[in-house]
């Protein structure tokens, strides 16, 4: 009997010693896969935390790479090219003349075959600045226009000479009370005739004691001339 009842002591202890193992076992494998808390914080922080202000970066306010950004792909600006600094090209490919004037005076183009009390005007262009007035009007010789204007009182001089498309040609003066009134060239070239005059403006159509032409305006009329 007793060796009956040691042995299921000796069974039982068995049985719990083979339990105690295998949930010893257990445990090990479990730990295994655990983190430890300390690695866990190392790895993901328990919270994240703004930066200190210190350390913020204002997106509002340029830094200084940026600002040297843009300063380098600004565009730089442009000087402003007034009237008086550029010259205006005009061109009649029908009678092949061209010439450059200056942005500070106002050009107007009369046609041709205009009815005047003398008859058909030739093509006329007329520059005008401030109270001065260069008269350009060229034709064909088989055109029937006439060129010239009105010409006022007073002493007719040549005054020297002025180039007008490569030539030399004289330069005639209408001088009248010490002033230059009218000022007036003509030139016949192969196939072309052309008259050029230069005029004051008056109030007064009939009034020539205000008529005086610059020595300005007769200098910038011969550079327009002999572009």
């Amino acid at each position: 009997m007793l060796d009956k009842e040691e042995a299921e002591m000796t069974q039982n202890f068995k049985n719990k010693l083979v339990w105690f193992i295998a949930i010893m076992i257990t445990a090990v494998i479990a730990n295994s896969c655990t983190l430890p808390f300390e690695l866990l914080d190392s790895v993901i922080p328990s919270k994240i935390t703004a930066a200190p202000v210190s350390e913020q970066t204002d997106i509002t306010t340029p830094t200084k790479e940026s600002a040297q950004l843009e300063q380098t792909v600004k565009p730089t600006s442009k000087a402003t090219i007034t009237p008086e600094q550029s010259n205006i090209a005009f061109n009649d490919d029908r009678y092949r003349l061209a010439f450059e004037y200056p942005g500070n005076w106002s050009l107007s183009i009369l046609p041709a075959g205009r009815q005047t009390g003398s008859g058909f005007s030739a093509k006329t262009i007329q520059l005008t600045k401030n109270d001065t007035k260069l008269v350009i009007q060229y034709k064909f010789h088989w055109d029937q226009t006439f060129l010239g204007g009105y010409q006022p009182p007073g002493n007719l001089e040549v005054q020297g000479f002025e180039t007008l498309l490569g030539r030399e040609i004289p330069k005639h003066v209408i001088v009248g009370e010490g002033t230059d009134r009218y000022i007036f060239f003509g030139d016949d070239l192969e196939d072309l005739a052309i008259h050029i005059y230069l005029e004051a403006i008056l109030s007064n159509p009939t009034d020539y004691s205000s008529a005086d032409i610059t020595d300005e305006i007769q200098a910038e009329a011969a550079e327009i001339m002999a572009s």
